[in-house]
């Protein structure tokens, strides 16, 4: 399933991201919800605003749209720690760690393993970026590939466009929406050899994708849902690039694809405390943890 329902935003595969999104509501965290304090403070060690790096180029506060909406849905409760591994040996195979600023935004996400981290968190009203690192080895290895992200938004906070730039290597996608949701994404990658051009389609029902998808990868996939909403903060079907941002994902969760199959257990307030991944070759188990 994560080499089926991503983005690929390079020719050549670099990595990818979660598919298309629903209408999703842009509701604001409580003043509870996202106080930072204490140890588990996802804005700073002490709950200042001016900790937790997240690179916000302005002096001011966010304005309320941008405050744990973009780009990163915000239902409440913000995911610290993300863990799968392998379903057959039980063998961890990676740790994602979130971090968030004073507002429930990412200031930094990164593998415990040391194979990828997003840093360098900036945004601005219409747009925010990010740099991601990708290392050759799992423990203190060096910088293999280095890409910087910018996302571009509408007014309601959704993904119009993204950017990466690796090296002499630029891919952009531009995504059309109608009612709140996708319908058209164009993809370019220039800087190789021949640079590539490709339009593909997204169908929607109930809020959710139910056929296409935002990349070649994709566009065969057919998806079904459970009845539960997809309150996650982050992209929890992607472990390369965990993302979730507004217009790009569904409202409830995934049931199957025509590669995978999801079962989930819940807490008491409908947040996910583990999923099993069921596809051939990548059945993994995942585990997840909250901040207070």
């Amino acid at each position: 399933m994560k080499k089926t329902i991503i983005l690929m935003l390079l020719a050549m595969a670099a990595f990818s991201f979660t598919a298309c999104d629903s209408l999703i509501p842009n509701e604001l965290p409580t003043e509870e919800e996202n106080t930072p304090g204490g140890n588990d403070n996802p804005g700073g060690s002490d709950g200042t605003e001016d900790e937790g790096g997240s690179g916000n180029i302005e002096d001011e506060d966010p304005t309320p749209e941008m405050k744990g909406c973009n780009p990163c849905v915000n239902f409440g409760r913000l995911v610290k720690e993300m863990t799968f591994a392998y379903i057959d040996n039980g063998e961890l195979n990676g740790k994602w760690i979130f971090e968030y600023d004073a507002f429930g935004r990412y200031s930094r996400i990164y593998d415990e393993f040391n194979l990828f981290e997003l840093t360098d968190f900036s945004y601005s009203e219409t747009m925010f970026s990010c740099v991601y690192n990708n290392y050759d080895d799992r423990i203190g290895g060096n910088l293999s590939a280095q890409d910087r992200f910018t996302f571009t938004t509408d007014k309601d906070g959704n993904v119009t466009s993204i950017e990466m730039v690796r090296g002499d290597i630029v891919s952009r996608t531009a995504y059309t929406y109608a009612s709140g949701y996708v319908t058209g994404v164009e993809d370019q990658v220039s800087g190789i050899d021949p640079p590539s051009h490709d339009r593909w389609n997204c169908v929607w029902e109930n809020s959710n994708l139910i056929s296409g998808g935002l990349g070649w990868c994709m566009l065969d996939n057919v998806y079904s849902y459970t009845d539960k909403e997809n309150r996650m903060n982050i992209g929890i079907y992607d472990v390369e690039f965990p993302l979730r941002l507004k217009g790009l994902s569904s409202a409830d969760l995934i049931e199957s694809t025509d590669y995978a199959s999801y079962t989930y257990t819940f807490d008491n307030d409908g947040y996910i405390v583990s999923m099993t991944d069921g596809e051939d070759n990548y059945d993994y188990f995942y585990t997840f943890t909250y901040y207070e």
